[in-house]
């Protein structure tokens, strides 16, 4: 059986955050109960986990983090992850990628830093998948792409980190095995408050603020619901590159449709296929995968798939798809954004 690690992330710029004209402020370092956030989660990690990383964007960054970790936790033993660098993978994702790069043998549990009253114990009771992500959904579709469990093989090519790709769920949307949980049957078991998944936002969300600890007893987890599909027999490492075509197409055939795309774009980047092929293979696979994952109930991913669809290709942008999009963002009541 293969260690937990909790990973925290820790990397980001908390732009919404930060007043205008104000001093830049590290939303990790707000002080809570007389302590920084980021001690909290450590603090709690600690009693739970078989190890602590935090995923970092610069080495700065990490000389800082340990000063404070060692004034307030001189007796954990903290590891650190700094972004790696010659990958095209930005934001979050990065520090996802390159801590699951850098893991041996552990399953990692991501959580951001912004999540002040997260119960771990929710977490340390979900499965492992030991090839796959494990993560927990809202009744309206949205999930927690943030508060995710990698089992100790969950894999993404190191072929893609050489692509423009920035969103937390990619790694979730390539997997083969997926794991959800409800959120709602999670709080309704254990007669918990919705608030434990509230997040900082603004700075006044923390104002006058407290953490309240949770003791040992378990919580009970229900059933999930698995998302499965077949492994591919092949890995980019041993890819012969006149095979482009029929790599893409075995894909689709076993329902691996964002893998397709993914490679689609790879190859085309790569100059091993034309860009003709590269949008009808990438149009194909990502109108599939949003009907697949619209036939598995994770609306997220589908918006996302279809997000995709008219970024990278605007000619697809039609009312038909455009309805689509609009349609899913109104159930999760996700504010409209212009798509870049």
């Amino acid at each position: 059986m293969s260690s937990r690690t909790l990973t925290i992330l820790a990397g980001g710029y908390s732009r919404r955050f930060q007043k205008k004209d104000g001093k830049w402020l590290d939303k990790a370092l707000l002080y809570i109960n007389n302590e920084p956030l980021l001690i909290h989660l450590l603090d709690k990690g600690n009693e739970i986990y078989d190890g602590i990383n935090i995923s970092v964007n610069s080495n700065s960054r990490k000389r800082n983090y340990e000063e404070i970790v060692k004034s307030y936790l001189p007796n954990v033993n903290i590891d650190f992850t700094v972004d790696l660098r010659k990958i095209s993978l930005d934001g979050v994702l990065k520090g996802i990628y390159s801590t699951l790069e850098k893991r041996t043998n552990s399953s990692v549990q991501f959580i951001p830093t912004d999540r002040p009253y997260l119960d771990l114990r929710i977490l340390k009771g979900l499965k492992v998948m030991k090839r796959g992500v494990s993560l927990l959904r809202y009744d309206n579709g949205m999930i927690e792409p943030l508060i995710s469990l990698y089992g100790a093989q969950a894999s993404f090519p190191e072929n893609f980190s050489q692509l423009p790709l920035s969103r937390a769920d990619v790694p979730i949307r390539f997997s083969n095995e997926i794991q959800v949980y409800s959120i709602s049957e999670i709080l309704g078991r254990n007669s918990l408050s919705s608030k434990i998944f509230a997040h900082i936002n603004i700075q006044s969300d923390i104002e006058n603020e407290r953490i309240e600890h949770s003791n040992s007893t378990a919580v009970n987890i229900p059933d999930s619901v698995l998302i499965e599909r077949e492994q591919p027999n092949f890995t980019f490492d041993d890819i012969r590159y006149n095979e482009e075509d029929e790599i893409v197409e075995t894909l689709v055939e076993i329902e691996n449709y964002y893998s397709a795309f993914l490679s689609s774009f790879y190859f085309w980047k790569q100059k091993k296929i034309s860009i003709g092929k590269y949008k009808a293979f990438g149009i194909k696979s990502l109108k599939k995968e949003y009907e697949f994952w619209i036939k598995n109930e994770m609306p997220f991913l589908a918006l996302h798939s279809l997000d995709d669809l008219v970024r990278y290709f605007p000619g697809e942008r039609k009312p038909g798809i455009n309805a689509k999009i609009k349609h899913l963002r109104k159930k999760m009541k996700i504010e409209p954004r212009r798509i870049k």
